[in-house]
């Protein structure tokens, strides 16, 4: 452009009379270079979708861990473990009272199953069992619930695998963004509160009942007219690399990234109210309350070694992109997983569990002698009569009095009202009693211990304060 310039400079000093004239090649030079870029601007933008669509439809090789889709009973048994290798891990072990629990679950609704030469790579829809994860998530003292496996008796060797993936679909509400899900993993025999956790997002239910409740009190009936419906799977994708560790909901600072290369002793999920964060962060608007999450299969997933080659002999420069929570529907992955049929996978995916009996029998003796005495005086069960009594006061204006009568009242039965009232008071009595107990026993602990220590820690700090004023 420069040079045109120029020579078009000296044609107009070298010759007046063509100076109008001499304007029009100019201008049409510097109108062809601004479309020449704007044609490259262009051909960039094309460029960028296609390596944005190459990524988005890179295949992968998909092999579940984790198979709710036949019942622990069944015969022959399922060749994977499903609900039983799982157990629950709610709020109340920090005194909450949500519950939740996994359960073996079937559908009335048979969709039109597929043919397939390999069951594993069937259509996702044609399944009718799957596991239940469903629970009560209350704020009262909490806010979460969870499930994970039982302790592994071999650490789970991912392999080349880059990530987690789940067939699940939301069946009780259409509002899951006002929940923070999460996967949690672990890289040690330890059962502490140390993990690694990444979030993912789960999409709007494509069943929606047109009367389903949007509120917290979601009705039986519309749950279970939901449930009816045709179910549409989604598959959640989660990668090894979102994984960020914790302790409890809070980040660790400076945490190391996960290292899968030493396997993997644990799988959770968690339904919470807390995000990911440095310091104890709530989701804004979260919704408490009833929740159910159907789950078909749980396991890993890597990139097929096919779609592989074919992005690096396409373009040699393209890196593939794993966003956090990526989700695709069972149809997009058909063809992803018919291709990864003719490729060896090099991952390794079978894993056993303890079962839970084995499970309390290999803790250690410290935590056996302390259970029962933690369970004394921290009782879940005693945590939810104390939330129903601040609820009967605060919310109601009930008395304590008023309050244990309306307790006495509930658990009386009209068709055997002398003997229902009689054991009704009896269990009222009888809980009163303990509570009373516990609250002896917890003053009693703090006079006698708590407040002896608290008082020697003064003693012994007391000559380092005196140095240091005389300093």
């Amino acid at each position: 452009k420069d040079s045109l310039l120029f020579v078009e400079e000296r044609s107009r000093r070298s010759s007046p009379s063509s100076s109008t004239t001499s304007t029009t090649p100019v201008a049409s030079t510097l109108q062809m270079s601004s479309d020449n870029r704007d044609i490259i601007s262009e051909e960039k933008d094309q460029q960028q979708n296609n390596n944005d669509e190459k990524n988005d439809s890179l295949e992968y090789k998909f092999e579940p861990v984790f198979d709710f889709t036949k019942g622990e009973d069944e015969t022959p048994p399922p060749s994977l473990p499903g609900v039983n290798a799982f157990e629950r891990i709610d709020d109340a072990i920090m005194g909450g009272i949500s519950t939740s629990s996994l359960r073996q679950g079937s559908s009335s609704f048979s969709p039109t199953k597929k043919e397939s030469n390999n069951n594993q790579n069937d259509d996702s829809s044609s399944r009718t069992a799957y596991g239940i994860w469903s629970g009560v998530c209350r704020i009262d003292g909490g806010g979460f619930c969870g499930t994970r496996t039982l302790p592994f008796t071999n650490p789970l060797n991912v392999g080349n695998a880059t990530g987690f993936y789940m067939d699940c679909a939301l069946v009780s509400d259409d509002e899951p963004h006002r929940r923070v899900w999460k996967m949690v993993t672990r890289t040690d025999t330890s059962r502490g509160e140390q993990v690694y956790q990444a979030s993912f997002t789960l999409p709007t239910s494509t069943t929606t009942n047109e009367d389903n409740n949007q509120d917290n009190n979601t009705t039986i009936e519309s749950i279970f007219a939901k449930k009816n419906q045709r179910q549409e799977w989604t598959r959640i994708k989660v990668p090894f690399q979102s994984f960020q560790q914790v302790r409890g909901p809070r980040l660790v600072e400076n945490g190391p990234p996960l290292n899968v290369t030493g396997g993997l002793y644990q799988f959770g999920l968690s339904m919470s109210k807390f995000q990911i964060a440095s310091n104890t962060t709530e989701l804004p608007n979260f919704r408490p309350g009833y929740f159910e999450l159907h789950i078909q299969q749980i396991g890993l997933y890597e990139p097929s070694v096919s779609s592989t080659s074919t992005d690096q002999d396409d373009d040699n420069t393209s890196t593939s992109r794993t966003k956090d929570g990526v989700t695709t529907t069972p149809n997009e992955q058909r063809q992803e997983e018919n291709t990864s049929q003719t490729t060896k996978s090099t991952t390794t995916t079978e894993v056993k569990t303890l079962s839970a009996e084995e499970a309390k029998q290999k803790r250690p003796l410290l935590f056996k002698l302390l259970t029962p005495i933690v369970k004394l005086f921290f009782s879940e069960q005693s945590n939810r009569r104390r939330s129903v009594m601040r609820i009967l006061k605060e919310e109601r204006g009930y008395t304590r009095i008023g309050a244990i009568m309306y307790g006495i009242r509930s658990r009386i039965n009209p068709q055997k009202k002398v003997t229902s009232t009689i054991r009704s008071i009896g269990k009222t009595l009888s809980i009163l009693m303990i509570d009373s107990f516990r609250t002896l026993a917890k003053g009693m602990i703090r006079f006698g211990l708590l407040y002896p220590i608290k008082l020697i820690r003064q003693i012994i700090r007391l000559p380092f304060l005196v140095i240091r004023k005389l300093k």
